[in-house]
């Protein structure tokens, strides 16, 4: 399930709301709904930040706003966002320590 972080102000000329569209799926599975996703709405695939690391989003702006809500993307609070990151740093220890032995 895609989901989004609250809409908010941004202190930068032209970026008057935006928000940050994550996948509720961890690792690669998530990141490629999240790139299936962002294509279906126009969001190009090079805009997607971290890729590959906990923090894999789109900065979604203006009118990508409402496009994204109108496809589905659901809204998660802050302590639902705060648990997903949590959930995800965790994992990412975890396969870090298994890969240094």
């Amino acid at each position: 399930m895609i989901v989004y972080d609250g809409i908010q102000g941004y202190p930068k000329p032209g970026w008057s709301r935006f928000m940050h569209l994550w996948s509720n799926i961890d690792g690669p599975d998530g990141e490629q709904e999240l790139l299936q996703f962002g294509d279906k709405i126009g969001l190009k695939a090079k805009w997607l930040q971290h890729k590959g690391g906990p923090l894999v989003h789109f900065d979604v702006k203006g009118s990508m706003i409402d496009k994204a809500i109108q496809a589905g993307a659901r809204q998660l609070t802050k302590p639902g966002i705060k648990e997903l990151l949590v959930r995800r740093y965790k994992q990412e220890g975890i396969a870090r320590q298994a890969r240094e032995g």
